[in-house]
């Protein structure tokens, strides 16, 4: 995703800002002052705050479907699920702040919803293809239909879009999401998986 000078300024700093108080508390001449441009070189390239947080959604978006890109059919193994699933969890540390209050982005946000609902669809080919790999590769059962597996792509996408709202109550929420992803394939894994799973995860 290419980015002005400016623009990648003013996203990293909202999202260092954002992190550390949260979207509501932080203003746009917060974030002017915090990337040191003016107000008004703000606003040009981000009129509103709504314009801002689409900006910084697009971004997560872009570096979520960048984790699977140039997939390798051949190296796709446990190891390779346990690299997806840190990856995720990686960028979703980072977006933690959107993820928390994403239901809000998408319900004020036409733009926004259009974005992460593309994205969304973007995943499931994606899904496919690494389910059908452990598959081939011996490290988890056959689905009983196209439907079984994509219910379980389903989880997969919910937990990787929603998971940190849903455990946001929770301890230690990030640790407890990364652990729930990573334990959806269990009831798939063959013998001979479930012993790399543990080597992995155990």
């Amino acid at each position: 995703m290419e980015l002005s000078e400016t623009k990648s300024k003013i996203i990293e700093t909202a999202i260092k800002l954002y992190h550390q108080n949260g979207i509501n508390n932080v203003s746009i001449e917060e974030i002017a002052l915090a990337s040191e441009i003016s107000k008004g070189n703000f606003t040009y390239h981000y009129a509103t705050k709504s314009e801002l947080i689409d900006a910084i959604l697009s971004s997560y978006c872009f570096e979520l479907i960048s984790v699977f890109d140039n997939i390798d059919s051949n190296a796709i193994d446990l190891k390779y699920y346990k690299f997806v699933i840190d990856s995720i969890c990686e960028l979703q540390k980072k977006y933690e702040f959107l993820l928390y209050n994403i239901f809000q982005i998408l319900q004020e946000s036409k733009r926004g919803n259009d974005i992460f609902n593309n994205t969304i669809k973007k995943l499931y080919p994606f899904g496919f293809k690494i389910l059908n790999e452990l598959n081939k590769a011996g490290d988890i059962r056959s689905c009983d239909s196209k439907e079984e597996m994509k219910s379980l792509i389903d989880q997969y996408v919910i937990l990787t879009n929603y998971g940190i709202h849903m455990f946001s109550s929770d301890q230690n929420p990030l640790e407890m999401h990364q652990q729930t992803m990573a334990s959806i394939i269990t009831p798939y894994l063959t013998k001979e998986g479930d012993k790399k799973y543990k080597n992995f995860y155990c």
